[in-house]
């Protein structure tokens, strides 16, 4: 089933909305497909703003329609679009479906129909990748056009779009990647799926893996700076980088590190580290 808002709602909703890739709201017709996830991820925002409409209105400061900012969601027609586009969503389409899975979320609990919920455009994530979880920020979830309607059929799979901040050598960008979730019927513990919100591992572990990987991140964007820097590591670990100059390399666990001398005296011996392989050479200069 599809959803078609063209009323004054948008603007109450374009209030609200802070980051949501893929739907514009800049038009005057919105149309949306099941489960709509743009009105479910900020019903809480939209229910403060229409408790905010009907205050406002007890009060007398709802304001005219006339030479109003029509994108203020205290315009006396947009609290009213408001009032009949939050009762329609609460009523026909989401049925307490929120608060049950909302519930079942501070139990580390999900079901399928309604994990859209979990994946808010924004929300950080953990990944597993390389036996480790990293960290990366959805973009965008791809799902059943009937997955809230329907429910006798077998549903195909959730798709999940993230990114991350990325080094090719020259610049740091956006690396996009996406994971898949395979239908399930029963519950299941968030955290046994492929990806999941950061909030919910972050509490079981005491925020290690958080602490973690920003120190990792500090260390990153430290070596990342436009001097020359050089970093001295375990050996075996495949991640290692050595920076020159903003060359960058991947170290092998095979190769030997750093002697210590140049280390401790933080001025690596590139003639050394050059004839190792562990930087890149110059580039050719262009007359």
């Amino acid at each position: 089933m599809r959803i078609i808002i063209e009323s004054k709602a948008l603007s109450a909703l374009r209030s609200v909305v802070s980051y949501y890739p893929f739907v514009d709201l800049d038009h005057k017709v919105l149309s949306l497909n099941e489960p709509y996830t743009i009105l479910g991820h900020h019903m809480s925002e939209l229910e403060a703003l229409h408790e905010r409409c009907k205050t406002s209105h007890h009060k007398g400061e709802v304001k005219p329609d006339e030479n109003a900012n029509p994108d203020d969601p205290l315009v006396e027609t947009t609290a009213e679009h408001l009032e009949l586009l939050h009762n329609y969503l609460k009523t026909k389409v989401y049925k307490g479906r929120i608060e049950t899975e909302q519930e079942l979320h501070r139990r580390n609990m999900c079901t399928f129909q309604m994990l859209w919920l979990l994946f808010r455009p924004g929300t950080t994530v953990y990944v597993e990748s390389g036996g480790k979880l990293a960290a990366h920020v959805v973009h965008a979830m791809v799902h059943d056009t009937a997955i809230l309607s329907d429910n006798r059929r077998d549903f195909g799979p959730h798709q999940i779009l993230l990114w991350s901040l990325r080094f090719d050598g020259r610049f740091v960008g956006r690396s996009t990647t996406s994971v898949v979730v395979p239908p399930f019927r029963e519950e299941r513990e968030i955290t046994s799926l492929k990806v999941f919100p950061t909030e919910l591992f972050d509490k079981k572990d005491g925020g290690e893996t958080k602490a973690r990987l920003e120190a990792q991140g500090r260390q990153w964007f430290k070596l990342l700076r436009s001097q020359p820097a050089f970093y001295q590591c375990d050996p075996s670990d495949r991640a290692a980088l050595v920076l020159q100059n903003r060359h960058v390399v991947r170290r092998k666990a095979s190769e030997e590190s750093m002697d210590s001398e140049d280390a401790a005296s933080h001025k690596p011996n590139i003639r050394k580290a050059r004839k190792a392989g562990l930087v890149c050479p110059s580039p050719p200069k262009h007359h």
